[in-house]
Formats: C-alpha cells, structure tokens, sequence
C-alpha cells in the first residue's frame, strides 16, 4: 500500500474545511433571508409565484438565444474561429 503524501493530505482537509464553512455559511444567509421574508401563507404564495415568474423568465430568455451565426450582427461573435 503506497504511502499518503502529507501535504497533500492537509491541502485535501483545508479544501473540505473551507467546503463545509461555505455550506454552513450558505445555510445561514438562506435561513436570515428566509426569516425576512416571513412565512405567513400569503408570504409563502408570494414566493412560490415569484420564483415561477423568475424560472419561467430563464426559460424564455434561453429560447430568445441564437444558434451561432443566426442572430443579428449585435449578437455575433467578431472573428468566429471554427
């Protein structure tokens, strides 16, 4: 069994460290943001309703995108390299 390579064990931990304090942070700022919002029923229809209009909204933008070299001039690229 070949030996662990010290360093890169303890870059591995740091990397999960700072992975596990991003997802607590996260946690935090969706729960602070949640409580602002509330959670009344009206509250929570308001938000099931708005973050339907924003999905729907990125659907409709994706479809507005051009296959490449069929928009208008704006949207191609300058010197397409193929």
């Amino acid at each position: 069994m070949p030996m662990k390579n010290p360093t890169l064990e303890k870059k591995i931990q740091d990397i999960e460290k700072d992975e596990k304090k991003r997802r607590s942070r996260a946690a935090r700022f969706a729960a602070q943001k949640h409580k602002r919002e509330g959670d009344s029923r009206r509250q929570v229809i308001a938000r099931i309703i708005n973050k339907a209009k924003q999905e729907t909204y990125a659907q409709k933008r994706e479809m507005r995108r051009p296959t490449f070299g069929t928009g208008s001039p704006r949207d191609r690229l300058i010197r397409p390299r193929l």
